[in-house]
């Protein structure tokens, strides 16, 4: 795996991936795939179909506390293509 060079990546990622003390790489040199050095296994994906969370679907109304901003996640499913462990 080799380093990515953060100059390439979007500030975002950068400060969710590097506020966690993350060491960034690339999983497959012809594509751009982020993976840590510091995961045990990294499942590489094709991403299927995704679906932004729904508060509406919360079954145990505790989780809204979860989010005190609104900002819910988004769920992806996708076929594993790859796993990697280090």
């Amino acid at each position: 795996m080799k380093e990515i060079d953060v100059k390439d990546l979007s500030l975002k990622i950068v400060d969710l991936w590097m506020n966690q003390w993350l060491v960034l790489t690339s999983g497959n040199p012809d594509e751009f795939n982020m993976m840590t050095n510091e995961a045990s296994l990294i499942l590489e994906c094709r991403k299927m179909y995704f679906q932004d969370i729904d508060p509406k679907g919360f079954l145990d109304p505790e989780i809204e506390s979860n989010y005190p901003n609104r900002d819910y996640h988004r769920v992806y499913f996708g076929e594993i293509l790859a796993a990697f462990t280090q």
